[in-house]
């Protein structure tokens, strides 16, 4: 008989999750975006981002989709994790600051991220 690290219960979740991710890419990769609206998905693990051309697409396409989406798994967007912001202002993901800024991506460990490594607490307003 051979060893296995995953149980049977594992390898359910782990085949829930693939099907999951694949199912959120195809939400919008079936979506009939077009090229100019360069509506893309980043996932990690049960955090993802989706980034497009404009605020509008954002709201008014992908967003709907994407409620839609969750609702039929029985998970819904959390509203205070959620937010649609121009690159140029930047956005938190795994720990790193990602923005615009004069045509160039900048991306750097954001400052929660570094004082928590660093073992710094911090006080309310900084």
């Amino acid at each position: 008989m051979t060893q296995s690290w995953i149980n049977d219960n594992t390898d359910i979740m782990l085949l829930q999750y693939v099907d999951f991710i694949s199912g959120l890419n195809s939400t919008v990769a079936t979506a009939g975006f077009r090229k100019p609206d360069k509506v893309n998905v980043v996932v990690y693990a049960d955090d993802f981002v989706i980034t497009g051309h404009s605020k509008e697409i954002l709201e008014q396409q992908v967003k709907p989709r994407m409620v839609a989406f969750l609702k039929e798994r029985g998970l819904e967007l959390s509203e205070e994790k959620t937010k649609i912001s121009n690159i140029e202002d930047g956005f938190e993901f795994l720990g790193f600051n990602i923005r615009k800024y004069n045509d160039t991506l900048l991306i750097k460990s954001s400052k929660k991220s570094v004082k928590t490594f660093l073992g710094v607490k911090s006080h309310k307003g900084t």
